[in-house]
């Protein structure tokens, strides 16, 4: 949960990154950034009070994580009046801003885009595409790297590793309980992954974790 000081700070940095996106698209002077900071202050005042930067740039690297409670916060936030913001909205913003580097055109209806939106903002990524694209390439990345350890996977281990993606991709983090679940309760739940992965689930979840989000 966001405190109410963080969720306003969201709110208020959100607001002025569209409105930034809006002046530069048609008077094409400065980039969005470079008018955030002009209004807000600075870059290190932005860290400083807004909570998704503090995970993002304080915390130790495999530990940087959002939560999708957060995420979920932040969307609903944005939504309401005054702002009647969505992930959409902020997509199309940067389209028309920075073509080139935006990747993924259409409705955006994952809450995980959020992150997307956030790390293209602030330099983290240099292309702005849907999360479970880059969840999607770094899963991908993950199996070749164990494969170079002479580490494989089963077909069944493969499946398995395939739904924990995708649940990461639309919810950023995965728990032993989210197993319990659908679709992994119609896969014979925490107990079968536990079973295929030889005991050795919690492992695969925090690896798999690790490598998809916490770059």
């Amino acid at each position: 949960m966001i405190c109410g000081r963080y969720l306003s700070d969201y709110i208020v940095y959100f607001v002025l990154v569209v409105l930034c996106v809006c002046v530069f698209v048609f008077f094409k002077q400065k980039t969005a950034y470079d008018m955030l900071r002009s209004l807000v202050g600075s870059e290190m005042c932005i860290r400083d009070r807004l909570t998704a930067l503090q995970i993002i740039y304080s915390n130790p690297y495999p530990t940087r994580f959002l939560t999708y409670d957060a995420i979920k916060e932040l969307a609903e936030a944005i939504e309401r009046p005054p702002y009647y913001l969505t992930t959409d909205k902020l997509w199309a913003a940067y389209e028309k801003l920075e073509k080139s580097k935006v990747k993924g055109a259409g409705p955006h209806k994952l809450l995980t885009d959020i992150v997307s939106l956030l790390k293209f903002e602030l330099g983290e990524s240099k292309i702005l595409e849907p999360f479970s694209y880059t969840v999607d390439k770094r899963f991908e990345e993950w199996i070749s790297n164990k494969k170079r350890q002479g580490i494989t996977f089963t077909e069944e281990q493969i499946e398995w590793l395939r739904m924990i993606k995708d649940h990461i991709a639309t919810s950023i983090s995965i728990t032993k309980d989210d197993l319990e679940q659908t679709p992994f309760h119609n896969k014979g739940g925490l107990f079968k992954a536990n079973k295929i992965f030889d005991g050795n689930i919690d492992n695969v979840i925090k690896d798999l974790q690790e490598a998809l989000v916490s770059k």
